[in-house]
């Protein structure tokens, strides 16, 4: 006998919808709350289509096995955001045809050598954000989640496809994040409104579709005027100018337009190119800026941890300029991120479905198709999996030597009989990237490149809390960064020059 999936009260046909059992807007919130009252399993009903969200090690690790469930888009959010990215590898189903050509062709891409080699061109983006908090100097407020932001973004245009945009060179943040930011945020609430609502918010029916057209220009090349935003400059664009001026650079964009699929023979459709694209720029940014914003908040709320990865890169890089060999040689920074990203990871959910009729936790019946979502922040903060701990901020947990050496998007961390300082990694209780064939395909590139960020920062500035009684407060789209968070840097005595990489593009 299957026992029922635990839900709080709730309302005939709109279910939980705009009761404020769970706000779309504050969902990360909204699951903490849930997850605190109703426990690590608890179901939710939006006009009929049920979510049941799970968040314990031992019910999450049977969602990874991709023999008994699959990734699920219809239904959720990333069905909404399908309207403006469609088959990308974050939101196709995994029927598409289109996936399985887009994974195969671009996975080569990520591998080892195409990231180091992506190394000069992140160093010369670094050294942009490096040099604009210096010349602001000690007594300037500083919002760091925008320029992560733009640091994350120029830093996949330039690495992924030889394409600048300049983002610290305008004063608003690029037209591109702001058009994406309203796309994110609007998918998340679509997804709880009925179609009939939906079609009479004409407004923001109407600046939805024009932020979807705007992504799509950028990507196509097309020119596109944005006067309405009080500016004339016209948008250069990536794929007819990569067309239109052929290079010798292979970089992932020339892989996206002259790769072919080992297993059809295939290329990418000019159309699956610029979802790609879309989805690259969207969700590399997106979550990278998170991740290094959340991370310097922890620091910042940590002295003995700051001290200890300031003296890390201090004993590694010195006065040096930052090498690619110094990268892996940075464990105690390596960690810092490792722990950040389980406390707050920018990412917070993942999706999946039974293929059959199933029953998890040896006691919850599930049918075929059901949504199940992954709860990551739920998960990452398991006493079963994590210890008594868990709101504790403590990278030594994360040094075991044995964690990158291990596939940790599809395991995680160590064997369970691996025992560090007490603690046992458990499978599947890390997950910030994902799980199976579905997780980030761009997990090295954004690694590689908050490494790089948090040496070199931490190498030429002493950083401070502009207010130093800041509490953290989460701001959402998809993802999620710090909100209202401000820093002052003062560059530190004998630092090295600030020299970039001199990338033409």
């Amino acid at each position: 006998m299957s026992e029922p999936i635990p839900s709080p009260p709730s309302y005939p046909i709109i279910g939980h919808a705009g009761t404020g059992v769970y706000d779309p807007v504050a969902s990360a919130k909204s699951r903490r709350q849930l997850r605190e009252k109703y426990g690590s399993i608890y179901r939710l009903n939006f006009f009929g289509r049920e979510i049941i969200f799970c968040s314990s090690q031992e019910i999450v690790n049977e969602l990874c096995d991709e023999s008994r469930f699959q990734k699920e888009v219809a239904g959720g959010p990333l069905e909404e955001v399908r309207n403006g990215i469609h088959d990308g590898l974050f939101t196709a189903f995994g029927t598409e045809e289109n996936w399985g050509i887009a994974h195969r062709v671009l996975l080569p891409g990520f591998g080892p050598a195409q990231i180091q080699g992506m190394f000069l061109a992140m160093l010369d983006i670094n050294a942009q954000l490096l040099l604009k908090w210096e010349r602001f100097g000690p007594d300037h407020v500083i919002t760091p989640t925008e320029d992560f932001t733009r640091l994350a973004f120029d830093t996949i245009a330039l690495s992924m496809m030889s394409h600048r945009f300049n983002s610290f060179y305008m004063e608003e943040m690029p037209p591109f994040c702001q058009a994406m930011t309203r796309f994110l945020i609007e998918s998340g609430v679509r997804n709880q409104r009925p179609s009939m609502i939906q079609n009479l918010m004409r407004a923001e029916n109407a600046q939805y579709e024009a932020d979807i057209k705007f992504m799509a220009d950028v990507c196509d090349q097309r020119k596109h005027s944005r006067e309405k935003r009080g500016k004339s400059l016209m948008v250069l664009v990536v794929v007819q100018n990569r067309k239109s001026h052929p290079t010798s650079k292979k970089d992932l964009l020339t892989l996206m337009l002259e790769g072919r699929d080992p297993k059809t023979g295939r290329g990418m459709s000019e159309a699956n190119i610029r979802n790609n694209l879309i989805t690259m720029l969207i969700a590399g940014h997106e979550t990278t800026s998170g991740l290094l914003s959340y991370t310097l908040f922890h620091l910042l709320s940590n002295p003995s941890t700051y001290s200890k990865l300031q003296a890390e890169v201090d004993a590694i890089v010195g006065k040096d300029a930052l090498q690619l060999a110094h990268v892996p040689k940075l464990e105690y920074t390596q960690a810092v991120l490792r722990e950040s990203i389980r406390l707050n990871p920018p990412a917070g959910m993942i999706s999946v479905s039974p293929v059959e009729d199933t029953v998890i936790a040896g006691k919850y019946a599930v049918k075929k198709g059901a949504m199940l979502a992954v709860d990551i922040a739920g998960l990452h903060r398991d006493p079963a999996a994590w210890g008594d701990d868990v709101e504790e901020f403590k990278p030594e947990r994360m040094m075991s030597p044995h964690f990158e050496a291990l596939p940790v998007i599809f395991l995680v961390c160590v064997p369970p009989d691996r025992h560090l300082r007490g603690f046992s990694f458990q499978p599947n209780c890390w997950k910030p990237f994902g799980n199976g064939s579905r997780g980030c395909i761009g997990r090295p590139l954004a690694w590689q490149e908050s490494v790089m960020m948090l040496a070199t920062l931490f190498q030429h500035f002493d950083i401070k809390f502009d207010d130093p009684s800041y509490k953290l407060r989460v701001k959402q789209t998809l993802t999620t960064k710090p909100e209202g968070f401000q820093i002052r840097t003062i560059p530190r005595k004998d630092a090295p020059p600030i020299v970039g990489a001199g990338v033409v593009a």
